[in-house]
């Protein structure tokens, strides 16, 4: 996330969007594990001193005033990174400004929604805007504002893995720890692979989806958790897979790893009836497997996107191309760096995951 001051009385932040990669309902349980990556789809808030608060969405020019009752939905997770913000470090070290949203990177902003994290790319950028303002310099207890503003707008659902991730950069592994604040541990990506994403041209709700899930672990919690158990299981294994060095990294394994937590994935969602995987998810990942390359769902599904990764970037252009040819949407995912101080050194396989 890049942080800027330029001259007449501006500033600028900008936060990363994420792509989830494994893990997309396991890290519902209190120890589960997500993995996903940050990326340059993002959003920057550039802000300006004024005489009270505004809050503005460049691309369509939805606006809100401070006073006014109503807040459009296209800006509501920075109103409440906004109100958070204020009720945390006070008015008096947060006088008032102009935000204005914008969209960063190649993907379109607006309705469409490939799954690239823009209300916690919001949530990020307006928090740690803030935070910069106030002269707030303490990472955790802006991960730990930022996970509350984002799941509070999402209706007190959600596991933010997609705030920590856009927070720490890189390949993020996060394990969520009861009600003590998650584990963020960000990786450098290998240099030796390449992502890819495919929108399916379907929008999803996350938050239909989470409601769904939530309604399974009212009914019958135990299983409920036994069945998120399963789900985490293989991706420990491709953490383990995508955090070797770089000299000792093996496709194959990554494969099928990542074919292992979309199968497991796919089974859950059959036995739920929860709509995850749609016809359109599945012609974009059997694309990527008629070239060989391995892919699954990204994110929580009903839509949105597919990730495809290799070690051959002309094999992916070549998925990008077909997926285009058949009316879906391709997008590089360049992995964004890890934000500096939160690399990790160890090795994934010489830690004991909190669930184990």
């Amino acid at each position: 996330m890049s942080q800027a001051s330029p001259p007449l009385g501006r500033i600028i932040v900008e936060a990363p969007g994420k792509l989830m990669l494994a893990g997309e309902y396991a890290v519902l349980a209190d120890d589960g594990l997500a993995l996903a990556i940050a990326v340059p789809h993002g959003v920057a808030i550039e802000a300006s001193w004024a005489k009270r608060w505004q809050l503005r969405r460049f691309h369509d020019h939805r606006e809100w005033h401070e006073g006014d009752e109503e807040v459009p939905e296209c800006l509501r997770f920075i109103h409440a990174a906004l109100e958070q913000s204020r009720q945390d470090l006070g008015d008096a070290r947060l006088p008032p400004m102009a935000l204005e949203a914008r969209s960063t990177g190649e993907v379109a902003s607006g309705d469409a929604k490939p799954g690239v994290g823009g209300s916690a790319s919001a949530t990020v950028a307006a928090c740690t805007l803030l935070a910069g303002v106030a002269g707030e310099g303490d990472s955790e207890a802006l991960l730990a504002r930022a996970l509350a503003v984002h799941r509070g707008a999402q209706g007190g659902r959600g596991s933010g893995y997609d705030v920590a991730t856009i927070l720490r950069g890189g390949l993020c592994a996060y394990e969520r720890r009861g009600d003590a604040l998650p584990v963020a541990r960000a990786y450098h990506w290998p240099t030796s692979l390449h992502v890819i994403a495919g929108y399916s041209g379907k929008s999803a709700s996350t938050r239909a989806q989470l409601a769904k899930v939530a309604a399974i672990g009212e009914a019958s919690p135990a299983q409920l958790a036994d069945e998120l158990a399963a789900l985490g299981e293989p991706v420990f294994a491709l953490l383990t897979a995508l955090t070797c060095d770089d000299h000792a990294i093996d496709l194959h394994q990554i494969a099928e790893t990542c074919r292992g937590c979309h199968r497991a994935l796919a089974r859950w969602d059959a036995m739920r009836e929860l709509g995850i995987v749609t016809p359109a998810i599945e012609r974009l990942l059997a694309i990527a497997e008629d070239h060989r390359v391995a892919a699954k769902i990204a994110g929580a599904g009903a839509g949105d996107s597919a990730v495809a990764i290799a070690d051959d970037l002309e094999r992916l252009v070549a998925v990008a191309r077909a997926w285009h040819a058949e009316g879906f949407t391709p997008y590089a995912m360049p992995v964004a760096p890890v934000a500096t101080g939160h690399a990790t050194t160890e090795r994934s396989e010489d830690r004991t995951p909190a669930s184990r």
